[in-house]
C-alpha cells in the first residue's frame, strides 16, 4: 500500500517539475538583465537597472494571481533586508496598482507593465516569476510559481556569490 503512495508523489513531482520547466522555456538567463522602463507607482517614469544595488531579485507578479498573492508577505519581508525590484504586470495603471498593494500590505517598489512590454523583454509568460541578478548585472537564476521565502533567500545568496 505504501508504494503506491510513493509511485503517486514521485508521478506528482514529476508532473510538476515538467510544468515548471515548461513555464521556464524561454526564460532569459545567463545574460544581463534587460532594462527596465515603466512607470512606478506614483507616476514617475523608471528607466534602467544600474542604479539598484546587488544582487538584486526581479519579481513578476500580477494583482489577478492566487499564487503571487501567496507571496507577498514572504517578499515584502525580503525586500526589507536585500534589493528587490516588483513588475506589476497587466495589474492596471500605478493608481490601480498602489491601491491593491497598500490593501494587500504589500510594500516593496514597483514598476507598473500593464502592457507587458517589460514581461516580454524577459520572456515571461506567466507569473510568478523572480529573477535573480549578480553583482555584475547577470542573470544566474530563474524561478516561476511558488518559491518559499528559504528558496528565495538561498537564490539572493547565490546570485551574492557570483
Amino acid at each position: 500500500m505504501w508504494h503506491r503512495k510513493i509511485l503517486g508523489w514521485v508521478i506528482l513531482l514529476i508532473l510538476v517539475l515538467a510544468v515548471q520547466g515548461l513555464a521556464q522555456k524561454g526564460l532569459k538567463t545567463k545574460v544581463v538583465a534587460p532594462s527596465i522602463a515603466g512607470l512606478t507607482l506614483d507616476g514617475r517614469p523608471f528607466e534602467g537597472l544600474t542604479a539598484l544595488p546587488k544582487p538584486l531579485l526581479i519579481y513578476f507578479w500580477g494583482s489577478w494571481c492566487g499564487i503571487c498573492k501567496s507571496m507577498q508577505g514572504a517578499l515584502t519581508g525580503i525586500g526589507k533586508e536585500a534589493s528587490v525590484l516588483s513588475v506589476a504586470l497587466s495589474s492596471g495603471d500605478p493608481q490601480t496598482v498602489s491601491s491593491y498593494m497598500q490593501a494587500q500590505g504589500f510594500e516593496l517598489p514597483t514598476v507598473v507593465d500593464d502592457d507587458g512590454k517589460v514581461a516580454q523583454s524577459y520572456g515571461v509568460h506567466g507569473v510568478p516569476a523572480l529573477f535573480f541578478v549578480d553583482r555584475q548585472g547577470v542573470i544566474q537564476q530563474v524561478t516561476t510559481g511558488y518559491t518559499t521565502r528559504l528558496g528565495i533567500r538561498l537564490r539572493l545568496w547565490w546570485a551574492g556569490r557570483s
